[in-house]
Order: C-alpha cells, then structure tokens, then sequence
C-alpha cells in the first residue's frame, strides 16, 4: 500500500471510530445510572436502544467502505469502549466497571452490536 493510501485507509478508520463513539454517546448518554444499572441486572439489549438512523448509517458506511471495516474493525472493542465512558460519562463507566457483571454485559452488548450493525 502506498503512502498516500496508507493516509487514506488511517482517516477512514478515524471517521469511522468517531462514528462509534458518537453512537455510544448518543446511546447510552440516554442511560442515567440507575437505567444503566438496571439493564445490566436485568441484562437488557442496547441494539433495542440504538437510534434507527444510527443503525443506517451505520449500514451505509459498511456498504462503503466494507473491506476496511472488516480489516479494522476488531479496533473497536471493550477497552477502547471503556476508555472512552471514562472520558465521556466518567459516572456510567464507574458504574459499568464497580457493577458485577457490569464489564461482561457490556463487551456482549459490543459484540452483538458489532454483529447487528455491519454484519461481523
């Protein structure tokens, strides 16, 4: 791959990440601690939370951009996912990770999104 491509594929991913963290701030910045807290309890389905027009775009991306997505999408993941709860919603973070159970239920809820939303 040449330089220029190489440039290329590293902002595609870069877009394609802010579109996920815009996701998971839109989703579950809807969520209050206690929402949070009952649905990993009751192990509740945050695809059922995801917005409609997130879930087509993020189905269009993929559409366009599919071996990319393919390539790196294993970048998205529960420590990257957590990191970004710390900085963005310090107090559901601290929930998801003091809660037993509370890691576990998210990185399924990442993975079966990951499966709902491109098809991986």
């Amino acid at each position: 791959m040449s330089t220029a491509e190489n440039i290329v594929v590293k902002t595609i991913v870069r877009i394609a990440l802010r579109i996920v963290r815009r996701w998971l701030n839109r989703t579950i910045g809807k969520f209050t601690v206690q929402d949070l807290y009952v649905a990993i309890r009751e192990n509740r389905d945050l695809w059922v939370a995801t917005p409609d027009n997130m879930k087509r775009r993020g189905q269009q991306f993929k559409k366009t951009y599919k071996g990319l997505y393919e390539e790196h999408f294993n970048q998205i993941n529960t420590k990257l996912l957590l990191e970004w709860l710390q900085e963005d919603h310090y107090d559901l973070h601290s929930l998801l990770i003091n809660t037993p159970g509370g890691i576990a239920w998210f990185s399924i809820q990442i993975e079966k999104i990951k499966k709902e939303l491109l098809g991986l």
